[in-house]
């Protein structure tokens, strides 16, 4: 997934430009570069290996007002939706981090409808 070098979001394939920055993406953020949204730095909500939940999470996290991403990591973190925990190749959520505690009860409210 390609990445914006100048605000760090994560933009699906065949983005090649980044609409808020006007600057062309890159492959890879490098390590000193963690993941940012505008000016304040990501937060990892959970993850999850299912493309069906991912889509669900982000889209209450949408419904809900609070901006997402969504990247691929290697190792696991508790699962959005289920509680479990992930293998490799993970897709990671994460939220602006003074959003984690509103993003954690809108997904915990959605789990329960």
């Amino acid at each position: 997934m390609p990445f914006c070098p100048k605000c760090k979001y994560e933009y699906r394939e065949g983005i090649e430009v980044c609409p808020d920055c006007d600057v062309k993406l890159v492959p890879k953020l490098h390590e000193e570069e963690a993941p940012r949204y505008r000016d304040e730095p990501l937060a990892d909500l959970g993850s999850t290996a299912d493309e069906m939940e991912l889509q669900l999470a982000l889209g209450w996290l949408k419904e809900a007002g609070i901006p997402a991403v969504s990247r691929t990591r290697e190792e696991g973190l508790p699962s959005v939706y289920t509680g479990v925990y992930s293998g490799l190749k993970t897709r990671i959520i994460s939220v602006p981090a003074s959003r984690l505690a509103d993003a954690k009860r809108v997904l915990r409210s959605a789990r329960k409808e």
